[in-house]
């Protein structure tokens, strides 16, 4: 399911807003059913939040949480708009100038398959087996590398490719024209913002 650009940027807003002016829990809940298919980045945020909702209690600051909930938030909008948004619509609206946002939509995916081929590849060499933390901390180095050397490839190829393509083409073609899963979507941001501003009782 891919979503216009113009569709997501008006739901992820409404999400934002939500997040922004209430303390309500909803939008950072609501983001969650995107995330299912990365279960990884789903089990680490619920780690850090979980995490941060315990220190923050045992220090008596539970009234900061809701920055935890709001951080979160806005980090997932990011990440859904990476697998949702179709990158075509964003070039279309913004045209040659559109080519760096769509570059920052496709990292987070290229992210996850680097790192899963960097942490197979180490696993295949026996790097990591076998390991105290000390020795793993002094690998890091040599973990990190490749990793940040495809990183860097990637971004180089991606922005050449969408160059070449735009090539003689970089006029803006804004289509408005929402289908189905565009409506669902957007009410679904505005499900999220009405769900916020219902009281706590």
């Amino acid at each position: 399911m891919k979503i216009n650009a113009l569709f997501g940027l008006a739901s992820g807003v409404l999400l934002a807003i939500s997040a922004a002016m209430t303390s309500s829990p909803f939008p950072l809940i609501m983001t969650f059913p995107f995330l299912i298919g990365k279960k990884r980045v789903l089990v680490a945020e619920l780690l850090v939040i979980a995490s941060s909702f315990f220190l923050l209690r045992a220090m008596d600051r539970s009234s900061l949480f809701v920055f935890t909930e709001r951080t979160m938030t806005y980090v997932n909008l990011y990440l859904i708009a990476s697998l949702v948004i179709d990158k075509a619509s964003v070039l279309g609206f913004l045209g040659r100038r559109g080519i760096p946002l769509v570059l920052a939509l496709d990292y987070f995916p290229y992210f996850l398959s680097v790192a899963s081929d960097v942490v197979f590849y180490a696993r295949a060499r026996e790097l990591t087996s076998g390991l105290g933390p000390r020795k793993l901390f002094s690998l890091l180095p040599s973990l990190a590398l490749p990793f940040i050397v495809e990183v860097v490839r990637v971004a180089e190829n991606l922005y050449v490719a969408y160059t070449i393509k735009l090539y003689g083409h970089g006029t803006r073609q804004v289509v408005i024209r929402p289908s189905l899963a565009d409506l669902s979507f957007l009410a679904y941001g505005v499900l999220a913002l009405c769900l916020s501003f219902i009281p706590r009782f």
